[in-house]
């Protein structure tokens, strides 16, 4: 464990140097302790891969008293087979309309298009963390047919609702933004409300699991509320 000053309102508390889902399970483990309360002063926990953000009002409450305040949270974790994960299962359309990258994809892996849809939607993912656009999420982890670069020359806009493939990682764009990733389909449901607190349900250890549609189900599903897709 290390504890790193990033500026004057944030300490990281980095917890391994791989990217594990052990080491997210610490994560999880050590943000849940966190977020159950705090001193005053605390503004956000903001948990990441294998480190977590602590986000504080230097006015209220001094450095040192966060730092111990963090250090005292190993004694208060639960194990993270205790802490409650949401699953949600997120329709895509594979379709060339909204999956540019999918032959590409399918042609660095020496598999049909079919077949990379199979692999992907076989898999049940990790939530390991939310960014670095509001809304994106970073899931894990893509089987090893079918992990690919992302593209050489990033995209100026990519569509809320795209999802990637980037190595390891399959990922989700909550709006639309500039995004490197190999894009291979797009869902219809509305990932990020900004009306609502907080604008997405999502969170760190949560799981994913995706099934593909038609463009006839896109138009029918196209806009509808994440939490309608939420299992349980």
């Amino acid at each position: 464990m290390k504890l790193i000053h990033a500026g004057d309102s944030c300490i990281i508390l980095k917890l391994s140097d791989e990217l594990s889902p052990a080491a997210n399970d610490l994560v999880l483990e050590i943000s849940t302790a966190l977020s159950e309360g705090g001193p005053r002063g605390i503004v956000e926990i903001s948990p990441a891969y294998s480190s977590i953000g602590v986000y504080y009002d230097p006015t209220i409450i001094e450095p040192k008293e966060v730092e111990e305040w963090i250090k005292a949270s190993q004694t208060r974790k639960k194990p993270a087979t205790s802490i409650r994960r949401d699953l949600y299962r997120i329709p895509v359309d594979y379709s060339d309309a909204y999956g540019p990258d999918l032959q590409e994809v399918a042609k660095e892996t020496n598999l049909t298009a079919e077949e990379v849809v199979k692999l992907h939607t076989r898999t049940r993912y990790r939530v390991y963390m939310l960014g670095f656009m509001p809304g994106f999420l970073y899931l894990g982890d893509v089987p090893a047919p079918i992990r690919v670069p992302r593209l050489k020359k990033p995209r100026v806009r990519v569509p809320p609702g795209s999802v990637g493939l980037a190595k390891e990682q399959t990922g989700i764009y909550g709006i639309e933004s500039p995004g490197g990733w190999k894009i291979i389909g797009r869902t219809p449901i509305r990932l990020l409300d900004t009306a609502k607190s907080p604008p997405t349900p999502f969170k760190t250890g949560d799981l994913v699991e995706f099934f593909p549609i038609s463009s006839e189900e896109f138009s029918r599903l196209d806009g509808i509320s994440v939490e309608q897709t939420k299992i349980g």
